[in-house]
């Protein structure tokens, strides 16, 4: 249906940060506020996200734009 989530482990679209089908191209999608700011929550404390807490995935700063 187009909708984008952070990752395979939200399948119920938990946090939906954007919709390809309405928003393109992904780039847009990538900086909206919506996902800048899931981006930040992860970096600062990962562990607050349930689908994140065993994720050995790393977000970095640099990855923040």
């Amino acid at each position: 249906d187009g909708t984008i989530v952070p990752c395979c482990f939200d399948p119920h679209r938990k946090f939906n940060l954007g919709n390809m089908f309405e928003e393109t191209p992904f780039k847009k999608i990538w900086k909206n506020k919506k996902y800048a700011d899931f981006r930040k929550a992860i970096i600062r404390n990962k562990d607050s996200f349930e689908m994140c807490k065993d994720c050995s995935g790393e977000l970095k700063p640099e990855d923040l734009d």
